[in-house]
C-alpha cells in the first residue's frame, strides 16, 4: 500500500538514499552501498517508478541512455566505438523487442514500455546479475504489460535474480515465487507463491492477523 515503505527499501539498495541502521548483505557478504555507483560495481540495476523523472536521461539519444551506465565497453582513447554500440543495441533491441532501430533519437519519442526496455537494457549492458523492478507496468496497456512479464521471467531463466515492487495484487500472484509484504516500513510478512492469497496479502498489509 501507499506508505509501505516498499519504493523506498529500493532506493536504499540501490544507495538513492541512505541507509540509518541494518545491513545489506549479498551472496551471505556484508556490502557497502552509499551511492548508485557503488550498486552498479556490485551488479544491481533499478528499473525506477517513473522512468521520466529517475531514470533516463532527457538530454541523451537512445544510444546514450543505454550504454551510460558501462561506456568502458564501446569505448577506446575516450571515444565511442559506433560500431560496437551498434552491435550492442541490435542484440538488445531483438532480445526486448524495442520499436526502434535509429538509435541516435531521443530517447522521449519512444513509448513509456520502450522506455522502460531501454533502463532495463542499460542495466543489462552494465551485466548487472540483480534487478530491481519499481511498478513496471505502471502507464502501460496490458499488450506491453504481458511482455513485461515475459521478459522478466526470461531475465530468471538466465540467473538473473529480480525483485519486482508492485501494488497490483494480480500481478504479484502472476510473476513472483516469493512474496514479501510491506507495512510502515517494515516487513509484515513473507508467503511463498503456493500459500499466498488476495486475502492473506491484503491482511498483512493492513496489519491484520
Amino acid at each position: 500500500m501507499v506508505g509501505s515503505g516498499k519504493s523506498e527499501l529500493a532506493r536504499i539498495i540501490f544507495g538513492a538514499d541512505k541507509i540509518k541502521s541494518g545491513f545489506i548483505a549479498l551472496n551471505g557478504k556484508n556490502v557497502n552501498v552509499n551511492s548508485p555507483s557503488d550498486a552498479i560495481k556490485l551488479g544491481i540495476g533499478f528499473l525506477t517508478e517513473d522512468p521520466n523523472i529517475n531514470g533516463l536521461i532527457s538530454g541523451l539519444s537512445i544510444a546514450g541512455n543505454v550504454t551510460v551506465a558501462n561506456l568502458k565497453s564501446v569505448t577506446k582513447a575516450g571515444l565511442i566505438r559506433k560500431k560496437d554500440e551498434k552491435k550492442f543495441l541490435t542484440n538488445f533491441s531483438r532480445e526486448l523487442n524495442i520499436n526502434s532501430t535509429h538509435y541516435n533519437e531521443n530517447i522521449n519519442s519512444l513509448s513509456e514500455a520502450d522506455k522502460q526496455k531501454i533502463i532495463l537494457a542499460r542495466w543489462l549492458f552494465a551485466n548487472s546479475r540483480i534487478i530491481i523492478f519499481d511498478e513496471p507496468t505502471n502507464r502501460i496497456d496490458m499488450k506491453a504489460k504481458i511482455e513485461i512479464y515475459q521478459i522478466i521471467h526470461n531475465l530468471i531463466k538466465r540467473g538473473i535474480a529480480v525483485v519486482m515492487i508492485s501494488s497490483e495484487l494480480s500481478e504479484v500472484a502472476k510473476v513472483c515465487n516469493r512474496i514479501v509484504v510491506m507495512r510502515n516500513g517494515e516487513i509484515a510478512g513473507v508467503l511463498s507463491k503456493k500459500e499466498a492469497s488476495h486475502l492473506k496479502i491484503i491482511n498483512l498489509a493492513c496489519g491484520q492477523k
